[in-house]
């Protein structure tokens, strides 16, 4: 883990953005782990966050498969209810 900026040598913290990415054709959003300079501002990936950001990404996936399971079941019940009409 890098504790000094690359271009200030300040101290850096970790931080966190929002990462966006495409996965089964939709736009996701997850917090990615970055080390922020306290000093500049300067953010940078950082390995010590590598696994962190690793299982974001994957729960974020996990979500967007859950939602569209629930969404197809939901679209198929309305369908089997408006056949029994």
């Amino acid at each position: 883990m890098l504790l000094n900026c690359e271009i200030c040598n300040g101290v850096g913290r970790r931080a966190a953005q929002t990462r966006s990415f495409v996965y089964a054709g939709q736009n996701l959003r997850c917090l990615q782990f970055v080390a922020c300079c306290d000093v500049c501002g300067h953010c940078w990936r950082d390995e010590a966050y590598s696994n962190a950001n690793l299982q974001h990404v994957e729960q974020a996936c996990h979500v967007e498969v859950n939602r569209q399971q629930a969404a197809n079941e939901f679209r198929s019940s309305i369908a089997d209810a408006t056949d029994a009409l």
